[in-house]
C-alpha cells in the first residue's frame, strides 16, 4: 500500500500535476518529519501489543518455556522479537498451509513460499492479541485454525492481559478441555461457515456446541 501511493505521488509529480501538488506533498513530509522528532504517547501501542516492556515479558515466559527452534505462530509486530532462537510463522501462513485462503495467499500455497514447514502440525505455541479479537479472526481462513485449536485444548500456558500463549498438546502439554480461543459468537460462526464448507463435520458440531453455551438463558 505504502509503495502504491509513492508511485502514485511520483507519477503526478512527473506528470505535470497542478502547481499545489509539490508544496503539499512537501508539508506533508515535514508534518510526518516533526511528528516523528518528538516523543508520543505510547498507551494505545498496548493495543497493537508491541509495546517494549510487554514484548520483553513474551520472551521471557519463551525463554523459560521453549525449546529452540519451537514454532511460534503470532503477527510480524512481535515475532521479529522471537528471532533466532524461535521459529515463527503468521495466521495466514498457517490457514494457507492447511489449504485454505486467506487473502494473503492462496490455498495450497507451494511450501517454498514458507520460511518454516507451518501446518497446525508443527506450531507448538500460538500468540493470540488484542487484535485477533478486534478482527484478525474475521480473515478467511483463520478462524477454522484457531477453532482447531480449541476442539484439540490447547492450553494457556501464558497471560498478562496484553499477550496470551496456547501450547499444542502434541508437544506435551496437557489438553485443557473447555479452553476459549475465540470467545467471540461471531468468530464461532464464521470458523463453523469455514469447517462446513471444508467438509469438516466434527468442528461444525463442535463450533455449534461453542455457539449453544455461548447463547443466553431463555426467558421464563
Amino acid at each position: 500500500g505504502a509503495a502504491d501511493g509513492a508511485r502514485a505521488c511520483l507519477a503526478a509529480l512527473r506528470g505535470g500535476a497542478r502547481r499545489w501538488v509539490r508544496p503539499a506533498a512537501a508539508a506533508a513530509l515535514l508534518a510526518l518529519a516533526a511528528a516523528w522528532s518528538r516523543p508520543a504517547p505510547l498507551d494505545w501501542l498496548r493495543l497493537w501489543s508491541f509495546r517494549p516492556r510487554e514484548v520483553a515479558d513474551l520472551k521471557r515466559f519463551f525463554a523459560r518455556a521453549a525449546r529452540p527452534g519451537d514454532l511460534v505462530c503470532g503477527l510480524p509486530n512481535f515475532n521479529w522479537a522471537l528471532r533466532p532462537g524461535l521459529r515463527d510463522c503468521e495466521p495466514f501462513e498457517l490457514a494457507a498451509a492447511e489449504g485454505r485462503a486467506t487473502g494473503f495467499y492462496a490455498p495450497d500455497a507451494p511450501a517454498s513460499r514458507f520460511a518454516y514447514p507451518c501446518r497446525l502440525r508443527d506450531v507448538r505455541y500460538a500468540v493470540v492479541t488484542r487484535i485477533h479479537l478486534l478482527g484478525l479472526f474475521r480473515f478467511p481462513g483463520v478462524p477454522l485454525s484457531f477453532l482447531e485449536m480449541e476442539r484439540a485444548g490447547w492450553r494457556l500456558v501464558f497471560d498478562d492481559r496484553t499477550f496470551k500463549v496456547y501450547e499444542n498438546p502434541r508437544f506435551g502439554a496437557a489438553p485443557q478441555p473447555g479452553v476459549r480461543i475465540l470467545e467471540e459468537p461471531l468468530y464461532y460462526r464464521l470458523a463453523q461457515e469455514e469447517a462446513a464448507a471444508a467438509g469438516r463435520p466434527g468442528l461444525v458440531a463442535f463450533a455449534r456446541a461453542r455457539l449453544a453455551e455461548a447463547a443466553p438463558e431463555p426467558g421464563p
